[in-house]
């Protein structure tokens, strides 16, 4: 189970990234809490992949 929590966190940011670019495109509000809460998702995420690269 704890080796699938950084890859899921790192899609969903990207997932949300995207979605916050789609807001962004049609004026919609909230584009920047989705972008920041898709980065910071997507960097935990990221960093959990990599410790569990290097860790092994």
């Amino acid at each position: 189970m704890n080796d699938k929590i950084g890859p899921a966190l790192l899609v969903l940011g990207y997932l949300l990234i995207l979605t916050a670019d789609i807001f962004f495109m049609n004026h919609l509000m909230g584009a920047r809490n989705v972008y920041w809460t898709g980065f910071t998702c997507s960097m935990i995420g990221g960093a959990l992949v990599l410790y569990k690269i290097v860790r092994r």
